[in-house]
């Protein structure tokens, strides 16, 4: 009919109308619903950051109250079991010597990073090595896992921890460096936390002391009188 071609046009404009406000608001919608997403992950971003720097505020008081007394009191402990095999009479002299030998072995270690995969086999310093673990070095070492754990993990936030922990973390570990050896005998598992964290922060102290002296002798060089003598000429 003669109306129908009319009819048709306009219901076709119609549509492509419907259709166009449609798609805007379907583009407005994902517009919203991906801000609404990004809004959502900023604020996980923010819970997840606070909660890491309360985590990380547990841990430095858990380091501070209990796990230093722990470990004073382990080296305490130590310190009377090496005690009784020196005073020991019937222990023998060249005994003793070796307890006395390796000892001073054992605390003369300052960085490990030579021997960072902490298998070396030592077997010289078995006898110091077991008076260790008779003083309950294991749950020492146990507790420092736990705490590193926490750090290598993302569970709290090693940066807050570094500046306050990281020097005395780093001498612990040289300190018990030879024990956890030991005791890791043949399995590479075994305190893989401990020694994770200290290749995280020895690095970085190391930067931190060559930075400092650097700066110390910028300071240093900036104080020194820079006097020159004019030439003359002939």
């Amino acid at each position: 009919m003669w109306f129908e071609v009319p009819f048709i046009e306009g219901l076709s404009f119609v549509i492509e109308k419907i259709y166009y406000i449609a798609s805007i608001g379907l583009f407005a919608s994902v517009i919203i619903g991906l801000r609404q997403l990004q809004i959502v992950k900023e604020d996980n971003k923010i819970r997840n950051q606070r909660a890491s720097i309360e985590k990380s505020l547990e841990y430095l008081e858990w380091f501070a109250k209990d796990f230093i007394p722990y470990h004073s009191e382990f080296r305490q402990t130590l310190k009377t079991k090496i005690t009784e095999r020196l005073d020991d009479e019937n222990e023998e002299i060249e005994v003793k010597k070796s307890i006395i030998e390796q000892y001073r072995i054992i605390h003369g270690v300052k960085d490990i990073e030579q021997n960072d995969n902490f298998d070396v086999s030592l077997p010289s310093l078995e006898l110091i090595n077991r008076i260790f673990v008779r003083a309950q070095s294991g749950n020492v070492l146990n507790q420092l896992e736990y705490f590193a754990a926490a750090m290598t993990s993302g569970l709290a936030d090693e940066e807050l921890a570094y500046n306050p922990l990281a020097s005395l973390y780093c001498e612990l570990v040289e300190e018990m460096y030879h024990n956890i050896i030991f005791l890791r005998g043949e399995s590479n598992r075994m305190y893989s936390n401990i020694i994770k964290l200290y290749k995280i922060w020895k690095p970085r102290l190391k930067k931190d002391d060559i930075r400092h002296y650097q700066d110390k002798l910028s300071k240093e060089s900036e104080m020194l009188p820079d006097v020159k003598i004019k030439s003359i000429g002939l």
